[in-house]
């Protein structure tokens, strides 16, 4: 009876060896599937953040409070400008250079001048002083902002009555030291590296811009 088992038990080990190996293969090509599959979906997010993402160091103290020096940040090349975004751009003067900076004036919103003072106001339809005269401090209208201007800005704007299509004007927060619209004039659309939209570094100030 011995002699008759032997031969069973043998076929038994066999199927159970080749069962075993068989499923081995398969979770090793279950494993290789699964990972193919992660490096495809890995390299493809990489590729789609490259080409719509930048990041940005910030460098000085013109944003302050808002982002501190050595602030680190993630631009979207993507994300349509509104105003008060926080944007990137490259000054005409300094190409090898990365401003961060605020939106304040769109195209298309009123703007007039008096000697150096820039006034700005988006809500109005109608420019104000168009005439070239002296504008009275109870004529300007509500929700119009008054800026310093240097002089060559100041000139360079003259017989504008709004922010021209595709151009911006841009202000530092710290408005006490930054370089701006205020000494640069307006930017134009090419020039904007795109929106910041989050901020990655320091971890402890981590999170969404606004």
């Amino acid at each position: 009876m011995k002699n008759e088992r032997l031969p069973k038990q043998k076929i038994n080990k066999r199927k159970k060896s080749s069962k075993q190996k068989l499923n081995k293969r398969k979770k090793r090509w279950g494993k290789n599937v699964v990972a193919n599959l992660f490096f495809v979906f890995f390299t493809v997010l990489c590729l789609i953040m490259l080409s719509t993402t930048r990041t940005h160091l910030v460098d000085g103290n013109s944003m302050l409070p808002t982002f501190e020096n050595r602030d680190r940040m993630i631009v979207s090349k993507t994300t349509r400008i509104e105003r008060y975004d926080v944007v990137t751009f490259e000054p005409k003067d300094q190409r090898s250079k990365s401003y961060v900076k605020r939106i304040i004036g769109l195209p298309g919103d009123a703007i007039w001048l008096d000697g150096t003072n820039l006034y700005l106001n988006h809500q109005l339809r109608e420019p104000v002083n168009s005439s070239g005269k002296t504008v009275n401090q109870t004529d300007i209208p509500d929700g119009t902002l008054k800026i310093k201007l240097s002089q060559g800005i100041a000139r360079s704007l003259e017989g504008l009555a709004r922010i021209p299509e595709k151009k911006y004007f841009v202000l530092g927060d710290n408005r006490n030291n930054s370089r701006d619209s205020r000494t640069i004039g307006l930017i134009d659309a090419d020039q904007i590296e795109g929106v910041a939209v989050y901020r990655y570094y320091p971890f402890t100030r981590m999170g969404r811009i606004h």
